[in-house]
This record gives C-alpha cells, structure tokens and sequence, in this order.
C-alpha cells in the first residue's frame, strides 16, 4: 500500500509476522440459538446499531420496504421502519430513507434537505453525512437544519463514516476529516473489496483482491504487523466493538473469524456456511449473525490463542516411538498439554520418521533435527537432539527349570534389544558353569553390550532335574512306563527273583505299581517283600500272588500306597546298596540290587513327579 500525505507520497514497508490457518482440530463449537426473518430477494443487509452499548441490536431488510431494528439475544423486532434507516450513536435521531427524521419521541418530520443517499451519523454527533448528488458530499446536522460542508467527490465511489469519512474506490481509498477536508490518500496493489472500522474509530481494515487483510492505524494512516494469512479478496467484514474478533465473508464465500489483535484464524463449526450478504459481530462476540441465523459465541474463550513445545521433548531416547504433543495456551488464559491432532514433521528421515498409522515419531539415529510442530494453524521449527543413552533391555531372563538330557540351553527363552540397535541376541555373552545333562542348580550371569557402549546385566538360575524318561520304555499300547534298566523292551524281566516297578496314568490319577516274581518248579506261595535301604527296611504283604506251572513263575503285582512310594522315594537312592527279601511259605529269597535294578526302582518313583507335573 502506498501513502501519500498532503500530496507527498512515500512507500510504506510492512514488516511480516509468521501466522496461520486453523485446523479442525482448534475447532471452536458456534451453536445457532436464533434465527430471523429477512428480504427473501436481498437478505438481511444487517447492519449494527451503535447506540446499544452491548452491541447486540441489528438492523435487518424484512422485505422490499421495510426494516427493522432486531434483538439479535431474542430475535425480537423492536423497532420497524417503511424504509432504509440510519440511527446515530446515542439512539437519539432515525433517518428513514432519503427525506424523514424521527427523534426519540417518535415524531417524524422532513429530513430539510433533499439527497441522493444517506451514508451515516459521524460518532456521537447529530451530523448525518450524506452524498447530495452522485457527485456531491454533504455534512448535514440534522437538528440546527445546517450545512456543515458540501464538496465535490468522484464517480464510482463507496462512502464509510467514522471519525473520518473514507472515500473508497477502486484500488484506493481518499480520507477526509471529519470537515471535509483532504487528509490522506491510501493506495493498495489490488482493489478494494471491503473496508471497516473499529467501533472505538481507531483502527481500519481494509480487504483487497489480491492481498491479506490489512489493519491501518487512524492516528496516521501506517500499517499494524497482523499478517491474517489467507484473507486474500475477502468482505462483508465485521469487527467485534472490543477490538478482539473480527469474521468476514473469505474469498470461498465462506463465513471465517480471526483474532483480530493477533491476526490468527479461530477455527469455528462455522466455516463450511456459506454467507449471502451479512455478518455482524456483538460485543465480544457472543453473539454472531450470519445472514438470517444467530449463533452463540461462548465457547471463543477456549481458542488456541499459542503453541509452544514441550521442554521435555527437546531430547528424545533413539528406538521409541513418540506421541506428538505440544502446549497450548488459549484465549482465556489457561495452558495445556495436547496430544491429539499435532502434527511433527522431521527434517531428517535418517534420525527419524513419521508411523503414519498411528502419527507417531519414530526415532532410530543419533543426532540433532528439526521438527516442523503444528496445531490449531500455528506451525513451528523446533530443534530437538536425540540420544541413545539406555542400555539395552533383556527379556525372558526368569528362573527356569528343566529335565537333564531335553537339550535345555542357557539362552533358553533369552532375548535382548536395544532401542537404537535393535534385537543383539546374537552379542549376549553368558558367564557360569552349566550342564545341562547333570542335575543341579546353575547361576549364570548374562552381558551384553550396544553399539554406544552401554552395558547390561543379567542373573538367572536354571535348575536340571534328573531325567527318568532316560532309562524308561513306553508302551503306547497301555499307556505305562517302565524301566528299560529292569525290563527289555517287550516287558519280559531282566533278573530272578524279580523286583520291577512301573507307572502309569489313568482319568487323571497316577498309579505306582510293582512286581515281584521268582522262578520255580512248584508253587511258593509269597507272603512278604521287604526292601532294604539307607538302613531302613519296607514290608508290604504279597500273599496274593498267583503261580503259573507252564512258565515255572510265581509273580504278583501290587499297586505301592502313597506311604510306600513316599518310602522308596526317600530311601532308595543311586550311591546307596539296596537289597530285597522276598519272603514265601517255602523259604525266603535274599538278594542285592544290582545298579540297574536299583536304578529302575528309582526312576519309576522320580516319575510320579514328572507325570504329575505333566
């Protein structure tokens, strides 16, 4: 825009301050409370009434020729008219169309003059500016009767009046005191599509085709830096009387509102609606009209009004993933942290990367970047660091226990992975004795160390139970197991006299059963079986055993009580002599274990355990 004062015309620069669009994810709701009735063929033409002090009166067009002043709070009409009308700012004087006065009594009589068209009351004063002819401007008081001044104005121009009178035409805009004299001449790159002041007269924006909204100082005319970034070719402008908010008609015909102190857009359930001709803005905003509806404001004080990072993400951990957050100050003073609808963009895709499936920051180098933190229409460059300064993480290093010769192994169910390096399984170190084919306990110690040097450990115990499945058969037809150490594989004894055990499980319950057999030409008729162990003997009766002559064979199988096989499982042991008697009617047979029979009986009582636990 260029200046020119008096005739001596200079540039203007315009320093430019970084502000942006909302999203939906400021979005304010504007709930509609009211709706009024206006001109089907013209609308509304809704202009506000300066004598409310609360600004919420409007004056509406309800058909051809006639209007009327509308509590835009209720939607009541207060006030109806047979014509245009223009009321100055204490509500003292109406001007009905070109020719009528009405005070505030309601009596009506000639306006005194004849004009063109009525512009408006200059603030607080009875002077009604009005254009006389097309060509003529005129200040007129309306209650001495007298001419204050009349001058000559070109074609085609628009007249808005506030403390000056503004002559706005194509690409310019001529300003004029309030006695009609030359004061300055404001000239913009592109046309002139709206202009408005403030209530308080301070202030003038001006809409042009190609440019932003801009915001001119009224004291001398220079440019306030609010850059109200996609206001290009906007109208219909409306600024709230306290110099908060200010909506327009944007360049999509859609309704848009922006702080008009900082120049920021607040995004509103607003901004799909499609404008005709009308928006006005009541005190603060509570109260919005556009075109015929009504639209509450109370929720304005809830918009983003700044954004600001997070200190404690100015240094983020490599290998995580980040839910974008940022701190958010709204309108009414009060701060929060927000996650939701923030967007964080790398500027370096080797430290770090957007998971577009959940908008999360993924990081995965070491070094600095910067993120571009948006929300709510602001956007910012942030320069964060990432690190790698956790060591890496072990999973699955619990107490473990396991039978001898399964090929259990030290790393069993190990795993390690670093946030940075990834899965460095491979790079555990594991310091201990261990054999996994001994019974016993094992501690070992587990070390691993990432690419930056940070070190892990780890300390488990792994214990190897002894194995009695080792020396065991398994028939599948019935389902037992039995000693491979006492039996052959087919079930025929090893040994005479014979003393075998065998287990088996059945609807849930485990049965330990023997046999004792003993080969003779007659029958023996056995009564007893003693066991002979850590110095400590077990008699069980046998006296129903069964003698078969075709084989030459006594035997008799027995199913062991708990306290017997609690017995053998307490006394009878590998390093130890264990020696049965075997006590019938005819003579009692005596005999030493032999390790595999002594085994065999200790496997099928260390079985019980492994099928219970099973």
């Amino acid at each position: 825009m260029k200046k020119y004062v008096l005739g001596l015309a200079f540039i203007l620069v315009c320093c430019f301050i970084p502000t942006l669009n909302a999203k939906a994810s400021g979005e304010i709701q504007m709930s509609k409370i009211n709706s009024i009735s206006c001109y089907y063929y013209a609308g509304c033409n809704a202009q506000m009434v300066k004598s409310n002090p609360n600004y919420t009166d409007v004056i509406i067009q309800n058909n051809y020729s006639e209007y009327s002043i509308v509590d835009m709070v209720t939607g009541t009409k207060l006030k109806t008219f047979n014509n245009r009308v223009k009321v100055n700012h204490n509500g003292s004087y109406y001007v009905i169309g070109t020719n009528k006065l009405e005070n505030q009594q309601g009596d009506i009589e000639d306006l005194g003059i004849d004009v063109w068209n009525v512009n408006d009351f200059l603030p607080n004063s009875n002077i009604l500016i009005v254009e006389k002819t097309i060509n003529t401007l005129m200040a007129y008081d309306v209650e001495s009767k007298k001419t204050v001044f009349e001058r000559t104005i070109p074609d085609e121009i628009n007249v808005m009046v506030g403390k000056d009178i503004y002559l706005i035409a194509k690409s310019t805009i001529t300003v004029l005191d309030s006695n009609g004299k030359f004061k300055e001449l404001l000239e913009f790159n592109s046309s002139v599509k709206d202009a408005q002041l403030t209530a308080d007269n301070k202030m003038l924006a001006v809409a042009t085709s190609n440019e932003n909204l801009q915001v001119l100082n009224t004291t001398d005319y220079t440019t306030i830096n609010k850059n109200f970034e996609g206001t290009k070719n906007s109208d219909l402008i409306s600024i709230d009387p306290t110099n908060k908010y200010i909506a327009f008609r944007n360049s999509a015909g859609k309704f848009a509102l922006y702080d008009f102190t900082k120049g920021y857009k607040i995004n509103t359930t607003n901004d799909q609606i499609d404008v005709e001709n009308s928006i006005v803005l009541s005190k603060s905003a509570k109260f919005v009209l556009v075109d015929e509806h009504i639209y509450s404001g109370k929720n304005l004080s809830k918009a983003v009004e700044s954004i600001h990072f997070v200190n404690s993400y100015k240094v983020l951990e490599s290998g995580y993933a980040y839910t974008p957050v940022v701190q958010v100050k709204r309108a009414d003073g009060t701060s929060e942290i927000i996650n939701k609808n923030v967007g964080w963009i790398p500027d370096n895709l080797n430290l770090a990367y957007i998971k577009t499936s959940t908008n999360q920051l993924v990081t995965r180098g070491i070094g600095k970047l910067n993120l571009k933190v948006s929300y709510a229409g602001y956007h910012f460059k942030q320069s964060i660091e990432i690190k790698d300064t956790k060591a890496p993480a072990f999973k699955g290093v619990n107490n473990i226990s396991g039978y001898a010769y399964t090929g259990i192994k030290a790393m069993y169910k190990i795993k390690a992975n670093d946030a940075n390096d990834g899965d460095v399984t491979n790079k555990v170190k594991v310091t201990g004795t261990f054999n996994p084919n001994k019974p016993g306990k094992y501690k070992l110690t587990y070390k691993v160390t990432d690419q930056a040097g940070h070190i892990s450990k780890a300390t488990r115990t792994i214990e190897i139970k002894y194995n009695p499945l080792r020396h065991m058969y398994y028939s599948q037809y019935s389902d037992i197991y039995f000693s491979s150490l006492a039996y052959k594989s087919n079930g025929i004894r090893k040994y005479n006299p014979f003393l075998g055990t065998f287990i088996y499980k059945k609807d849930g319950k485990i049965y330990t059963r023997f046999e004792v057999s003993v080969k003779s030409p007659k029958e023996l008729g056995f009564k007893q079986l003693k066991i002979h162990a850590n110095g400590k003997t077990l008699t069980t009766s046998i006296s129903k055993s069964k003698y078969y002559p075709y084989d030459g064979l006594e035997q008799i199988f027995k199913t062991l009580s708990t306290k017997e096989r609690q017995w053998i499982e307490k006394n009878v042991s590998l390093n130890k002599k264990v020696a049965i008697s075997i006590v019938t009617k005819k003579k009692t047979y005596k005999k030493t274990l032999n390790k595999n029979e002594v085994q065999g009986l200790y496997d099928v009582s260390q079985m019980y355990y492994y099928l219970k636990s099973k």
